[in-house]
Protein backbone atom coordinates (compact mmCIF):
# COMPACT_ATOMS: atom_id res chain seq x y z
CA UNK A 1 0.00 0.00 0.00
CA UNK A 2 1.22 3.56 -0.92
CA UNK A 3 0.41 5.98 1.59
CA UNK A 4 0.11 10.30 0.19
CA UNK A 5 -0.10 12.39 3.31
CA UNK A 6 -1.39 16.37 3.13
CA UNK A 7 -1.34 17.64 6.64
CA UNK A 8 -3.67 20.25 7.43
CA UNK A 9 -4.51 22.09 10.53
CA UNK A 10 -4.04 18.36 12.05
CA UNK A 11 -5.88 16.03 9.34
CA UNK A 12 -3.90 13.88 7.33
CA UNK A 13 -5.36 12.19 4.10
CA UNK A 14 -4.32 8.99 2.63
CA UNK A 15 -4.29 7.29 -0.67
CA UNK A 16 -5.61 3.95 0.40
CA UNK A 17 -6.37 0.44 -0.86
CA UNK A 18 -7.98 -2.01 1.04
CA UNK A 19 -9.08 -5.99 0.22
CA UNK A 20 -11.86 -7.90 2.50
CA UNK A 21 -12.76 -11.30 2.53
CA UNK A 22 -16.07 -11.53 2.81
CA UNK A 23 -15.65 -14.62 5.72
CA UNK A 24 -12.82 -12.95 7.22
CA UNK A 25 -12.70 -14.53 10.59
CA UNK A 26 -9.95 -11.85 12.26
CA UNK A 27 -11.76 -8.59 11.29
CA UNK A 28 -15.29 -8.58 10.32
CA UNK A 29 -16.46 -7.28 7.26
CA UNK A 30 -18.68 -4.92 8.68
CA UNK A 31 -15.84 -2.94 10.73
CA UNK A 32 -13.85 -2.85 7.42
CA UNK A 33 -16.63 -1.24 5.86
CA UNK A 34 -17.02 0.91 8.51
CA UNK A 35 -13.46 1.90 8.34
CA UNK A 36 -13.50 2.43 4.42
CA UNK A 37 -16.64 4.23 4.42
CA UNK A 38 -15.06 6.76 6.82
CA UNK A 39 -11.67 7.28 4.53
CA UNK A 40 -13.71 7.94 1.59
CA UNK A 41 -15.48 10.83 3.38
CA UNK A 42 -12.20 12.03 5.03
CA UNK A 43 -10.50 12.05 1.68
CA UNK A 44 -13.31 14.14 -0.06
CA UNK A 45 -14.10 10.92 -2.05
CA UNK A 46 -17.58 10.61 -4.11
CA UNK A 47 -19.67 7.85 -1.76
CA UNK A 48 -20.88 5.17 -4.16
CA UNK A 49 -22.15 1.59 -3.24
CA UNK A 50 -19.61 -0.78 -3.14
CA UNK A 51 -20.52 -3.95 -4.84
CA UNK A 52 -19.53 -6.72 -2.87
CA UNK A 53 -18.44 -10.41 -3.67
CA UNK A 54 -21.48 -12.95 -2.09
CA UNK A 55 -20.13 -16.11 -0.22
CA UNK A 56 -19.28 -19.12 -2.32
CA UNK A 57 -19.27 -17.27 -5.61
CA UNK A 58 -15.40 -17.48 -5.97
CA UNK A 59 -15.50 -13.80 -7.18
CA UNK A 60 -13.86 -10.41 -6.58
CA UNK A 61 -15.22 -7.16 -6.75
CA UNK A 62 -12.83 -3.99 -6.97
CA UNK A 63 -14.21 -0.08 -6.62
CA UNK A 64 -12.35 2.85 -6.86
CA UNK A 65 -13.72 6.07 -5.19
CA UNK A 66 -12.71 9.27 -6.76
CA UNK A 67 -11.69 12.68 -5.20
CA UNK A 68 -9.29 15.08 -4.79
CA UNK A 69 -5.98 13.40 -4.80
CA UNK A 70 -6.65 10.86 -2.64
CA UNK A 71 -8.43 7.90 -4.29
CA UNK A 72 -10.10 4.98 -1.66
CA UNK A 73 -9.97 1.66 -3.02
CA UNK A 74 -11.61 -1.40 -1.99
CA UNK A 75 -11.67 -5.13 -3.18
CA UNK A 76 -13.97 -7.79 -1.21
CA UNK A 77 -12.84 -11.41 -2.57
CA UNK A 78 -15.19 -14.62 -1.44
CA UNK A 79 -12.32 -16.27 1.27
CA UNK A 80 -11.07 -15.80 4.91
CA UNK A 81 -8.63 -13.44 5.76
CA UNK A 82 -5.90 -14.10 2.99
CA UNK A 83 -5.91 -13.10 -0.29
CA UNK A 84 -5.84 -16.14 -2.18
CA UNK A 85 -7.53 -16.77 -5.60
CA UNK A 86 -9.96 -19.29 -6.40
CA UNK A 87 -9.48 -21.32 -2.90
CA UNK A 88 -6.05 -21.87 -3.18
CA UNK A 89 -4.59 -23.16 0.70
CA UNK A 90 -1.11 -20.92 0.17
CA UNK A 91 0.27 -17.70 -0.40
CA UNK A 92 -0.51 -17.57 -4.42
CA UNK A 93 1.90 -14.34 -5.17
CA UNK A 94 1.76 -13.19 -8.34
CA UNK A 95 -1.15 -15.05 -9.29
CA UNK A 96 -2.74 -13.45 -6.39
CA UNK A 97 -5.61 -11.14 -6.94
CA UNK A 98 -4.74 -8.29 -5.20
CA UNK A 99 -4.97 -5.04 -7.51
CA UNK A 100 -1.86 -2.70 -8.40
CA UNK A 101 -1.00 0.47 -5.73
CA UNK A 102 -3.62 3.18 -5.78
Amino acid sequence: MRFSLDVKAGVAQLRSMANHGVKDSILSVQSDRDIRDRRVKHNGCTPTTAGESARKSRQKMRRLYEGRRYPTGWTSFDDNHLLLPNGAENDAGASSFAPAPV
